[in-house]
This record gives C-alpha cells, structure tokens and sequence, in this order.
C-alpha cells in the first residue's frame, strides 16, 4: 500500500517442497510466481529451518533472511507415562508411533513393510496417527501384510501427546517437510526417534543425528536397521532420552519470542 509498515513474510514449509506437493504442474509455477512477487514486498522473511532460508535465497537478494524455529513447550499439559493409559500400552510390544498426514509423500507405507520384517525378531506395533488420502491404501497393505493386530490406525486425535508419550520410538519417513512439529514435540518429549534426511528440517531438529537417528530418504533397509538398533540398543534409547532434555529450551516460547522481537527491532 506504499506505506511505511513494515512487512514480515513466515514461511511454514520451504517453497521447493510447496511445489513437489502440487500435482499440477501450472499450479507449481503459478505459486512459485507469487511467491516471488510477495517475496518482492517484504522487508524480512522469516524460516522455520536453516535449509528454508537457504531455498528461499534462490528466489529473492532483496529481504533480510533469519530462521526463527517452532515453539514446543508442554508448561501447561500434564503429560505423563501411564501403561494403563490404554490397553495397547500394556501388551508388553514395542511401540512405534507415526503422526502424519497419510499422502504419499509421507511414506507411511514404508513404515508398515518395515514393521512387517522387524516383526520376524521382535514383537512391535506401529499406532499411525492422521488422516489422509492414503489412508484406505495403507489399511490395505497392513492387511496384504497380515499386521492387523500390529497396526493401529487412530485418525485425528486431541491427545496425541499422551499417545506419544507411551511409545517407545518416533517413526517418520517423509520425503518433504518444513519444520515437522511432530519430530520436535517427539524430542521435547524425550521419545527416541528416527526420521529421514529430507528437506527441510529433520536435519536441523536431530542436529545431524545427534539427537536421533538420520536415514536416507525412500529406504525400507535403512528404517528396518534403525528401528532394529533402537529396539535392541537400549543404552542408545537412553542416550537420545537425555540428551533431549537439553534441546526443550531451543523450542520454548521465550527463546522464540525474543527472537521475533529482535528480528522486529532490526528493521526499525
């Protein structure tokens, strides 16, 4: 409006992943398009990973750039390890857990073939919670593979923390993320967890596999390895359980809030 605000873009998910999820191709380059122009206008954009902000500099020199993570903090939810919370945590399996959008680029699929072959050594489950348009697929796969009893699907659910919480590892085998709020909340909440080097941010979240277990993308030997090394290497469950708790105040509120406030005070 050729006023003097100042304009704050945030984006949510890197524009290179935007486009993959398109399944047109004119549409991906419409929104890039507009991305641009928007891009154009802004006096900062802000990231939610470091990767985000690197993506973005192939679109636009003009903005000042600063990566700014996703809050996590649980203060306010009582959140707690209860096995009797329902009967599935008190079957005596190791608990996989997965929450994501069931669409193809989140390879769930590989998560049940994976849980198929770890089943031949070790008595596992997985619990999936999200919906999607994948979802009638994979329950048919589950039942190709006879994993009936392995495989839970949950829909949306309001107290996912509470399922996440009693699992014992964090499972995702995305191709495409921005920040996922699921790996993080899977850290602050101390769960041990595996999740493929995808763009953008797993990377980032884990630094570089320290805080978890980093597999490269679309491979069901790599996942079937790491779900195998958790179950079996408890002293490496207990390490990365730790080890999260020091990581919770990278995501907490004040540390993000400053970080906005700053980013503000920059520009003035």
């Amino acid at each position: 409006s050729s006023t003097n605000t100042k304009i704050i873009i945030r984006e949510g998910i890197s524009p290179k992943t935007l486009l993959k999820l398109q399944h047109s191709k004119l549409r991906a380059k419409i929104l890039l398009f507009i991305k641009k122009i928007l891009y154009s206008y802004a006096d900062m954009i802000v990231a939610n990973s470091h990767d985000g902000i690197e993506e973005i500099k192939e679109l636009t020199k003009k903005p000042k750039l600063k990566t700014i993570e996703n809050i996590c903090e649980f203060e306010n939810s009582k959140i707690i390890k209860d096995n009797g919370f329902h009967k599935l945590f008190s079957n005596n399996k190791k608990t996989l857990i997965a929450v994501s959008r069931l669409n193809k680029v989140k390879r769930v699929d590989i998560l049940i073939n994976s849980l198929s072959v770890v089943n031949q050594m070790h008595d596992a489950q997985l619990i999936i919670i999200g919906e999607g348009p994948e979802k009638q697929n994979l329950k048919d796969l589950v039942k190709k593979l006879n994993l009936e009893e392995n495989v839970h699907f949950l829909g949306f659910r309001h107290d996912v923390m509470q399922w996440m919480i009693n699992a014992d590892i964090f499972v995702t085998a995305s191709q495409v993320e921005g920040s996922p709020n699921s790996l993080i909340e899977a850290i602050c909440l101390g769960l041990p967890s595996i999740a493929t080097d995808c763009p953008t941010g797993p990377k980032e979240i884990l630094n570089n596999g320290d805080l978890g277990i980093l597999i490269p993308m679309d491979s069901e030997k790599h996942m079937i390895e790491a779900i195998r090394l958790l179950i079996e290497d408890e002293n490496l469950r207990m390490k990365f359980v730790n080890l999260s708790k020091s990581a919770k105040s990278r995501y907490s509120s004040e540390r993000i809030v400053n970080l906005y406030l700053d980013a503000i005070n920059s520009m003035n």
